[in-house]
């Protein structure tokens, strides 16, 4: 198991015996806010440095294979191929980078996805052929969101549909087939996505 545990950094947990997990190593360097496994990589998303890329398939030693410092709060990673999508704060940001060379990560979309209401976003997923986010208000007033875009062009996502939910606020969600599951401050809602444009709440 990998975990991303803020100023401790990554650390790998041996959980061959799940009734006493072992720390067997730890690669520290920031501040690491959360994270994507994929072949043996670990994508780490920090709080202060952006994008670092780490060789996990010796788990005994760690190794750093790229990064990219995006001068901003790095909240959460998702991957489809050879692109990485890649959310910040302040500003509320999304940026897609090639990773095909992973020793050389590249910027290739950069886009301030809400300047004009008070939210930052907290989560991303990519599921099949859709990006999944969500917001949250940082103050009284401001909007708490769910949102899912086309990825027809991998450069270039279709805002297809949005969840106001500024009333109760998001904390995380999880996409499994047609239905959104949205954690909230004090329920769960459950969105039906079968119609793109037009989510159901059941």
């Amino acid at each position: 198991a990998y975990l991303a545990c803020r100023q401790g950094g990554l650390n790998v947990v041996d959980i061959s015996n799940p009734y006493i997990p072992t720390t067997i190593n730890h690669w520290v360097h920031g501040n690491s806010n959360n994270l994507f496994y994929s072949n043996h990589h670990i994508y780490l998303a920090d709080k202060f440095q952006g994008l670092y890329i780490l060789n996990v398939e010796n788990a005994n030693n760690i190794v750093l294979e790229g990064e990219y410092d995006t001068h901003s709060y790095s909240r959460d990673i998702a991957i489809k191929g050879n692109y990485l999508y890649e959310v910040e704060r302040d500003p509320s940001d999304l940026k897609i980078f090639d990773i095909s060379d992973k020793s050389k990560p590249a910027l290739l979309y950069d886009e301030i996805l809400y300047p004009d209401f008070g939210g930052v976003v907290a989560e991303v997923s990519v599921i099949n052929n859709y990006l999944f986010l969500s917001t949250y208000a940082t103050f009284t007033g401001g909007e708490h969101q769910f949102s899912w875009y086309k990825l027809d062009d991998p450069l270039n996502p279709e805002l297809i549909g949005i969840f106001d939910e500024t009333m109760l606020g998001i904390r995380s969600f999880d996409i499994q087939g047609n239905r959104a599951y949205i954690g909230n401050s004090s329920n769960l809602r459950i969105l039906d996505l079968s119609v793109e444009q037009n989510p159901i709440p059941m």
